[in-house]
């Protein structure tokens, strides 16, 4: 085994070949240790990194939710304010139905007749509408995008 050594090593003696050989050990665990020590600060350097995109990506999606829920309080302020306005109308309808009870009209009773059927496809797009924004509240408040 020891002229195995020195006949890949040339002629050096045991001693030299075995000194040789753990400083070529030596210098490969210090190579390894380096190459440890980049892999481990690679590793770090992709973890902040994931994690500042983690911070970014939730900023944004804070920012969005944010966003969201200004647009639905707007939607609830137009709805509130639409429905309003068909109180308005209903009320106006039936004076107008007062009035009909008291003069027969068959053109004026025509056309009550198509605004009270606007008003209720009106008030059926209303009540749509605002399912859709609890829906939309719902899942804001349940955290899930929308």
């Amino acid at each position: 085994e020891d002229e195995l050594i020195t006949a890949g090593l040339g002629h050096m003696s045991l001693s030299n070949a075995q000194q040789f050989l753990m400083d070529n050990i030596q210098g490969q665990l210090n190579c390894d240790r380096e190459d440890e020590l980049r892999n481990e600060r690679v590793a770090e350097l992709i973890e902040a990194q994931i994690e500042d995109e983690k911070r970014k990506y939730d900023e944004e999606m804070d920012s969005k939710t944010a966003k969201a829920w200004q647009d639905i309080h707007v939607l609830e302020r137009v709805q509130a304010a639409e429905k309003g306005e068909h109180e308005e109308m209903r009320h106006m309808l039936e004076q107008w139905r007062d009035h009909l009870n008291e003069n027969e009209d068959e053109e004026q009773e025509i056309a009550l007749k198509r605004q009270e059927a606007l008003l209720e496809d009106l008030k059926k797009e209303w009540r749509s509408r605002e399912e859709n924004i609890q829906k939309i509240k719902q899942r804001l408040e349940d955290g899930v995008s929308t």
